[in-house]
C-alpha cells in the first residue's frame, strides 16, 4: 500500500534521503528541467514554497519512493508534477502515476465534502519523449502543443500540455 503525506508533514531525514536518490541516480534534471544540472538545494528550496503542495509517497517499508507537487491553482485545476525512485520498475512508476492521478481527481474531498479538484494539467517538455509517452499512458490526454512552453535541459522547447479530468466530468 502507499501513502501519500506533504513533505512539510514527514521527518526531514526521508526528505532529503529521496532527493538525494534522484540527484545521484541524475534524474533531477528531468524533474526539474528548468536548470542543465540542478542541485539537491532546488527541491529542498521548493518545499519552502507556499504556492505550491509537495507530496512524498511512502512504500510499505515507509521509504519515501515517489514524489508529486501540485501548483498553479487555478478554479478547481492545479499543474502536477511528478517523480518516482529510479530503483522502481517502469511498470511500478506507471501503476503510482496513474494511481495517485486518478485518486487526486475522483476521491480528494475538500473538509465541506466538495472534490478538492476537478483536474489536473501538465506541460511537458517535447524534447523529452520518454516523459511524453509516460504521461499519456499514466491517463493523461493530449490538448495540443505550447511553442517554446518549456525549458529542457537548459534549453527552451515546444510543451505538451495534458489534462486528467475527474470522472464525474467526462
Amino acid at each position: 500500500m502507499y501513502k501519500a503525506t506533504l513533505a512539510k508533514d514527514l521527518d526531514s531525514t526521508l526528505v532529503v534521503a529521496y532527493w538525494s536518490e534522484l540527484y545521484h541516480a541524475d534524474t533531477l534534471k528531468y524533474r526539474f528541467p528548468e536548470g542543465a544540472s540542478p542541485g539537491i538545494e532546488i527541491p529542498l528550496s521548493k518545499l519552502e514554497d507556499t504556492t505550491c503542495l509537495t507530496y512524498l509517497v511512502q512504500g510499505a517499508g515507509g521509504s519515501v519512493i515517489a514524489e508529486f507537487t501540485l501548483e498553479n491553482f487555478t478554479g478547481k485545476s492545479a499543474m502536477i508534477h511528478f517523480s518516482t525512485s529510479p530503483t522502481l520498475s517502469p511498470k511500478v512508476r506507471l501503476y503510482l502515476a496513474s494511481m495517485l492521478a486518478h485518486e487526486i481527481v475522483n476521491t480528494w474531498r475538500q473538509p465541506n465534502g466538495e472534490p478538492y479538484l476537478d483536474s489536473l494539467y501538465g506541460m511537458t517538455p517535447s524534447d523529452n519523449r520518454v516523459a511524453c509517452i509516460f504521461v499519456q499512458k499514466a491517463g493523461f490526454k493530449k490538448l495540443g502543443v505550447l511553442p517554446s512552453g518549456s525549458k529542457y535541459l537548459g534549453g527552451v522547447c515546444d510543451a505538451m500540455i495534458t489534462v486528467k479530468t475527474s470522472e464525474r466530468l467526462q
